[in-house]
C-alpha cells in the first residue's frame, strides 16, 4: 500500500506529464481543488480552482506547442511535495507579447504543491522566464551579466 507522500508524489507526477506535457485539460477537474490558489509572480491575477491551471497550461502550450517537461527529482513531506523540473518547447505562438520566434527553449521550474484530500490546493513556482525570454532574443543575454 501507498504511503500518503507517495501518493501525493504520483498525483504531481500525474499532473505534469499528462495535463502538462500532454494537455489533458479534463484531467485538471479531477487533480486540482475547486478553491486551489496559486502563488506565481509570471501569472499573479490566475483564477483559483481547476480554471487557473487550464489558463496557465493553454498559455504555454499556445506559445510552445511542443512543450514538455520533464520531472528531475520529486521529494514529498508530509501534505507537500516540491519538483525540480526542466521544461522544453519550441517558441511557436505568442506569449508575453512576444511573437513567435521558432527558437527552442529550456527553462528550469521550481514548484511546490501542497495537496488536500487527494487534490492540489495551493501552489507556489517559480520559472525561469528571464532565461526563457533571453533564449528567445527578447532580452539580449548579455544584459545581466
Amino acid at each position: 500500500m501507498a504511503t500518503t507522500e507517495q501518493a501525493n508524489k504520483e498525483l504531481v507526477r500525474r499532473f505534469v506529464e499528462d495535463a502538462w506535457s500532454d494537455g489533458d485539460l479534463d484531467l485538471v477537474e479531477e487533480l486540482v481543488a475547486s478553491d486551489a490558489v496559486y502563488h506565481d509572480p509570471t501569472l499573479p491575477d490566475r483564477p483559483r480552482g481547476p480554471d487557473g491551471s487550464k489558463q496557465s497550461i493553454e498559455l504555454y502550450q499556445t506559445a510552445f506547442p511542443d512543450i514538455q517537461i520533464r520531472i528531475e527529482e520529486l521529494i514529498a513531506e508530509d501534505d507537500v511535495v516540491a519538483a525540480r523540473m526542466t521544461g522544453t518547447g519550441t517558441h511557436e505562438g505568442e506569449i508575453m507579447g512576444i511573437e513567435p520566434t521558432g527558437r527552442r527553449v529550456e527553462a528550469p521550474v521550481m514548484e511546490f504543491r501542497r495537496i488536500e484530500d487527494g487534490q492540489i490546493a495551493e501552489m507556489w513556482a517559480l520559472v525561469d522566464t528571464l532565461g526563457m525570454l533571453q533564449q528567445i532574443g527578447a532580452i539580449p543575454e548579455g544584459l545581466t551579466e
